[in-house]
């Protein structure tokens, strides 16, 4: 096997192929070699280190004839050998096929490569998602969000890496270039001209970067963790659903809190003005930093009068019907929020 090179296994039918679809010509146990005790021929080679063989292994796995069970291993193969020949490769990907068309329904990946693993401790600061130290192994979906936040930052630590390490991050330069460098151009292009589409929206949501929303002529900074894509199951819109936290205060102290907040598709039917949102990163509205100013200044109010105190206010009242109340309860596009202006 050549240093670095993509391999691929068609699990369902166990047969082992590179690249160029010519069957693997790894060396098999031979069955007339003596056996040891416990079992294992002694030609058998010692496994390697995990994530030590500098390529891809693609695997597809699929459902049975019976349409019930995913056949995960060819029949002629132990699971922890199996197990053991997937953790050597630097890069494992999963295709999960549908049942009934076989279509590719979820694309998983599975980094070994402990050279992989020590440039993302080096790039990677925030990421909720995966609080792990990224000491062993990595799994992840596709389109890879970890790792397509961080591209650049890979990039230049790739290009600045030498032997098995340079070795390694071109593998995953070249991995992530085919399978998500198209919509990372597409997003770079309009996020430039400062639109987006619904379907590249997760691209300008990195962990960590504050999210404005407004409403009511009130605006609301949230801090953003993580985003899934789903469905409305009763009208069937599509959704990107956000994860945000915020400082809230419950009449005696202040702490962290959580919530999620829905951008629908019917926000974005063609690429639209990101700053048209109702939740997008601040850091895209004209005097980010002005209104970021004034904000703190509010907190500061709110906190100078917090607890009991004898107040005077006189001045307008926003009042919203308890009909619209239930309405923002239940509606998968909007939310309620209350400021302290």
């Amino acid at each position: 096997m050549s240093n670095r090179e993509h391999a691929s296994i068609d699990i369902a039918v166990g047969e082992n192929k590179t690249s160029n679809g010519i069957p693997d010509t790894e060396t098999k146990p031979n069955p007339d070699s003596a056996a040891m005790p416990n079992g294992t021929s002694s030609d058998a080679r010692a496994p390697l280190d995990p994530g030590s063989i500098c390529s891809v292994l693609t695997i597809h796995k699929k459902f049975d004839k019976m349409l019930q069970q995913l056949v995960e291993l060819p029949v002629d193969e132990s699971p922890s050998d199996a197990k053991q020949k997937q953790l050597e490769h630097a890069l494992v990907v999963k295709h999960i096929l549908k049942k009934k068309t076989g279509d590719i329904e979820t694309t998983k990946l599975q980094i070994n490569s402990p050279h992989i693993l020590s440039a993302l401790r080096k790039v990677v600061k925030y990421f909720p998602e995966e609080p792990s130290l990224f000491d062993k192994k990595l799994k992840i979906q596709s389109p890879y969000p970890i790792l397509y936040h961080h591209w650049d930052e890979l990039d230049e630590l790739r290009n600045t890496a030498d032997g098995e390490e340079r070795m390694h991050l071109d593998l995953l330069m070249e991995f992530l270039e085919r399978e998500i460098g198209e919509d990372r151009n597409q997003a770079c292009k309009m996020v430039e001209n400062g639109f987006i589409s619904f379907c590249l929206l997760w691209t300008i949501f990195k962990p960590g970067t504050l999210v404005l929303h407004e409403e009511h002529g009130h605006q609301q900074v949230f801090r953003f963790e993580g985003a899934t894509y789903g469905k409305n199951a009763k009208t069937s819109e599509k959704y990107l659903r956000l994860q945000l936290i915020y400082t809230d205060f419950d009449g005696t102290s202040f702490e962290r809190a959580t919530k999620t907040a829905d951008v629908c598709q019917s926000e974005l039917k063609q690429p639209s003005a990101i700053t048209s949102l109702s939740y997008f990163p601040l850091q895209y509205r004209a005097n980010a930093e002005g209104l970021l100013e004034r904000l703190e200044e509010r907190g500061k109010r709110f906190l100078q009068i917090g607890g009991v105190q004898l107040q005077r206010y006189d001045g307008v009242m926003l009042a919203i019907p308890e009909k619209d109340v239930s309405q923002t309860s239940t509606s998968v596009c909007k939310s309620h929020m209350c400021s302290a202006d």
